[in-house]
C-alpha cells in the first residue's frame, strides 16, 4: 500500500468514528486533507490537517486559509526520510510539536495466528456492546453494526468472567482496514492478550476481503505490531499553534 493510501484510510476512519455524535466532515484544501465538524451553533472540535510532501511554510499558508476554528496540523513523513526540516521548520513557525505516532501497514499475506489464555471474541449482541461501554467508559461500537457479518465497524474483546479486559476495533474504508482503540488492563498485559485480539482482528479483515489494516501506534505499540505482520512505512507529526 502507497503511502498517500494509508493516510486516506487513516483520515477517511477518523471522520467516520467522530461523526457518531455531530457529522465530523471530510474534504481537500489545495493538496491537503481537512477534518472538521459539519455547521452547528458552535464548534466544539478542533479542525485537523493532514499533509504529506509539503513544506511547513506551504502548509502553515494554506492552513491560515482554510482554518475557521482551532485546529492542529499532522504532517506524514516516509519511513526513510529525516524529520529534521519538518521539525525546524514549525518551530521557526510557532508550532509545538503535540506527539509523534509511527505508521504501519499491514499487507495481510500471512496472519500469525495467536492464542491467550483468556477467550477473545467479536462484539456481536447489545449485552456485550454494554459490557464494553461500562468496561472502556465510552461507548465504542454503534447499535447498527451489531451482528451485521460485514459490518463497517467491528469490535473485538478479550474477556476474563464475561468481563472485557482489552478490546480493539477494525474499521473498513477504500477497501482496507483502520485499526483503533487497542487497550489492555495493565493487569493483564503481558500475557499475550493483545496479540490475540489482533490475531483474530485481523483474521476477519482478510476474510472480509480487506487488502490491508492500517494503524498510528503509540512508542509502545510499536514494539508490538510487527509481531503480527505490521511494517512501519511512515511517522506522523501533530503541531498545534503557538507555544
Amino acid at each position: 500500500m502507497e503511502i498517500e493510501t494509508a493516510i486516506e484510510v487513516f483520515v477517511r476512519a477518523f471522520t467516520l468514528v467522530r461523526s457518531r455524535t455531530h457529522p465530523y466532515l471530510l474534504d481537500r484544501v489545495e493538496g491537503i486533507w481537512r477534518m472538521h465538524d459539519a455547521p452547528r451553533k458552535r464548534n466544539v472540535r478542533s479542525e485537523g490537517f493532514v499533509a504529506i510532501d509539503i513544506p511547513p511554510e506551504r502548509i502553515h499558508e494554506i492552513v491560515s486559509r482554510h482554518a475557521t476554528d482551532s485546529y492542529h496540523i499532522c504532517v506524514v513523513r516516509r519511513v526513510r526520510e529525516s524529520d529534521r526540516a519538518i521539525r525546524s521548520g514549525f518551530r521557526a513557525l510557532g508550532y509545538r510539536l503535540i506527539t509523534t505516532e509511527p505508521l504501519f501497514v499491514n499487507a495481510l499475506a500471512s496472519v500469525p495466528e495467536f492464542s491467550s489464555s483468556l477467550p477473545v471474541r467479536r462484539v456481536t449482541t447489545i449485552e456485550e456492546a454494554e459490557a464494553l461501554r461500562a468496561a472502556a467508559r465510552r461507548r465504542q461500537i454503534p447499535a447498527e453494526h451489531l451482528g451485521v457479518e460485514n459490518a463497517p465497524v467491528r469490535q473485538y474483546v478479550a474477556v476474563e468472567d464475561e468481563a472485557p479486559i482489552g478490546w480493539v476495533q477494525s474499521i473498513s474504508t477504500l477497501g482496507a482496514t483502520w485499526c483503533a482503540n487497542l487497550f489492555v488492563k495493565p493487569e493483564y498485559r503481558r500475557r499475550g492478550v493483545a496479540r490475540a485480539l489482533l490475531s483474530k482482528m485481523l483474521a476477519d479483515d482478510r476474510d472480509f476481503g480487506s487488502s490491508a489494516s492500517v494503524l498510528l501506534s503509540s512508542r509502545a505499540g510499536a514494539l508490538l505490531y510487527p509481531a503480527v505482520g505490521y511494517v512501519r512505512i511512515g511517522e506522523l507529526l501533530a503541531y498545534s499553534p503557538g507555544q
